[in-house]
């Protein structure tokens, strides 16, 4: 029987590659536990609220400009090498290359322009200034989107676990240096950016080495065609992701603006212990998308469909017991980080839940990625982040962190059931084209 299971798991590259990244990711997030503890003895929740502020700012801009072409080349790519054509995996993989290196430069100036009249709109005093355009830097080398599936498509999971592995650690070892030294606040943010850089860069290193296997290092010399189809998948993809921001970087924001620096430091620990339920859904979701294109590659929407409810079941079923633990057990642990009170007990709770109901829906985000519907995001996202917005603003005056929870759990449930119902009228309508065609034949 173990036998039998362990040949049913190794042959399934979807839970073998998740497991894989699940173990990795699990020791990462345990040492990052470390991390945020001696972050918050370091510079208490304020600093911790100025770092957060910080990247948040930093990564509006990347995600309003920057392409990050991981899902278009992740779903051409896979078509590509499904048909043995490496000619054309070289030109999708120089066009998402060129595309976000341009995009990426383009963010990192527009997101420096601006940073006067967003300050001004905030009330940011001159020292937060400094620290957002310190952070600013970090964008030119966030180009990795292309390079990572790169990665993916030639089936590796254990790359990303070793470098998160690696870059928690040497923190660690960084953190208690500063600690010890007594180094002031500028050093945590400066220790922040330089490992945000250092991660990126063994990214693309990584990619180089599957370039040089694959033997297409020589892709930046292949001639060139613009193809209409991968860049306004790209661009549907990128103004989703822009449109998006609300439920990322605006709600810290607003935080800040509505709620105060403190509130944000309180929300950032939240949203760090909350992804305890993606350290099972995270590497799940991300070994499901090479998977799921590839398995539309072979015109089998009806067995992505269903993977996709599977993991549905399997992620609330989880994520359900993990709310319920925190819950019961917020007054052994949560006082080594943030006051351990009923009502910051409740918010942890709360915000797993969040992230369980995002994490369950992400296949059928992704299956919607992978059957082409990307025409469809735009207004979903546009129209169910307006109401999110809305809600937002009134429920964090009156509800405060609790409204603004509520807030994202309301915005994921809108996305998710409309996406749902617009794919399964998209396979009932092929299906039904396909019996028409094969009864016209037939007749």
């Amino acid at each position: 029987m173990f036998e039998k299971i362990k040949s049913k798991v190794m042959n399934n590259n979807i839970i073998k590659n998740t497991i894989i990244m699940f173990s990795g990711q699990t020791v990462a997030s345990a040492i990052g536990f470390i991390n945020t503890f001696l972050v918050l003895k370091a510079i208490g929740l304020e600093g911790n609220g100025i770092i957060a502020i910080a990247a948040n700012y930093a990564g509006m801009f990347n995600g309003l400009f920057n392409f990050q072409s991981y899902n278009a080349m992740i779903k051409f790519g896979a078509d590509a090498l499904e048909k043995n054509d490496m000619p054309q995996f070289k030109k999708y993989l120089k066009q998402a290359v060129l595309q976000d290196v341009l995009t990426a430069i383009l963010a990192f100036i527009v997101g420096y322009m601006c940073i006067d009249y967003v300050s001004d709109f905030f009330n940011w005093d001159s020292q937060m200034v400094s620290y957002i355009k310190l952070y600013l830097l970090t964008i030119p080398f966030n180009i990795s989107g292309s390079i990572n599936a790169v990665i993916r498509l030639n089936n590796d999971f254990v790359v990303g676990a070793k470098i998160g592995i690696q870059m928690t650690l040497i923190k660690t070892v960084l953190l208690l240096v500063g600690i010890v030294a007594k180094f002031e606040f500028k050093y945590y943010i400066l220790l922040e950016i330089i490992m945000s850089i250092i991660s990126s860069s063994l990214y693309i290193k990584s990619a180089i080495k599957y370039l040089k296997l694959t033997n297409c290092t020589d892709f930046l010399k292949v001639k060139i065609g613009f193809d209409k189809e991968f860049t306004m998948f790209n661009i549907y993809n990128n103004i989703v992701s822009t449109l998006d921001m609300p439920t990322g970087q605006i709600t810290t924001l607003v935080i800040n603006k509505l709620l105060g620096v403190s509130e944000v430091g309180v929300y950032n620990v939240i949203a760090k212990f909350g992804t305890l339920v993606t350290q099972v859904t995270g590497p799940l979701t991300q070994s499901l998308f090479p998977e799921l294109s590839k398995i539309v590659a072979k015109d089998d929407e009806k067995g992505a469909f269903l993977i996709v409810k599977k993991i549905f079941i399997y992620t609330v079923g989880g994520g359900g017991v993990v709310a319920l633990f925190t819950i019961i057990s917020y007054k052994l642990w949560l006082g080594l980080f943030i006051p351990a009170t009923f009502e910051n007990g409740v918010l942890m709770s709360l915000y797993v839940i969040y992230i369980t109901v995002t994490s369950a829906v992400a296949g059928i985000h992704l299956l919607f990625v992978c059957l082409n519907l990307v025409r469809y995001n735009v207004p979903i996202v546009a129209i169910c982040n307006a109401i999110y917005l809305g809600l937002l603003y009134i429920l964090a005056i009156k509800f405060r962190l609790f409204g603004i929870i509520m807030a994202l759990i309301i915005q994921a449930v809108m996305v998710a059931m409309i996406k749902y119902s617009i794919m399964k009228r998209n396979i009932k309508d092929e299906q039904n084209e396909k019996y028409s065609n094969t009864l016209y034949m037939y007749r």
